[in-house]
């Protein structure tokens, strides 16, 4: 006896979430979820860790993420569910919003300054390769001097400010290197 079978594609998963991309330090995610859905909730490293406030009118949920998500390797999702049924997950892209500047230099002069993100821990002075000379932060301002004059002795070298937060480094930049300006003749 033979009997026939319907058979029919699995459902997509239709449901509409999305997440903004998050720059650690920030006080909230944000996105836009679902009408079907009752929550949206912030997964950290596969645990639930806060349940996000929800619009209504504008469809889009905020939550609170500032204490949760340390750094920019923990995996961060979003996760919208109709009561206890998982209805979509979506991954939250996490970026570090680091700033190190450095004023041009002027061969001579006594310091290298410039500014860094307020979560660095240290700003080092690197000459051809090698770390020289750490830094003085100044957390209030977000600036940074570092001494080097007898380190930088000329235009050629390959000098470098390395930003780092604990032994991760979080960004580098190349100094500028001008001569020492020149006195005016009266």
């Amino acid at each position: 006896k033979r009997i026939v079978v319907n058979v029919k594609e699995a459902p997509t998963n239709a449901h509409a979430l999305t997440a903004q991309e998050y720059y650690l330090g920030s006080a909230f995610i944000t996105g836009t979820y679902d009408k079907e859905a009752t929550k949206v909730v912030l997964y950290v490293d596969g645990k639930a860790v806060k349940n996000s406030t929800l619009d209504l009118a504008t469809m889009t949920y905020k939550a609170a993420a500032k204490s949760f998500i340390t750094n920019a390797s923990q995996k961060v999702e979003m996760v919208m569910s109709k009561g206890t049924k998982e209805l979509k997950r979506v991954t939250v892209k996490v970026s570090t919003n680091d700033i190190l500047t450095a004023n041009p230099y002027i061969l001579g002069e006594k310091y290298v300054t410039g500014t860094y993100s307020n979560g660095a821990s240290k700003v080092v002075l690197y000459v051809d390769g090698k770390a020289m000379k750490n830094s003085t932060l100044d957390p209030a301002k977000t600036i940074y001097y570092v001494s080097a004059k007898g380190f930088i002795t000329s235009k050629t070298q390959n000098v470098e400010l390395v930003m780092s937060k604990g032994t991760k480094e979080l960004k580098r930049v190349k100094l500028v290197i001008n001569d020492t300006p020149t006195k005016n003749a009266y």
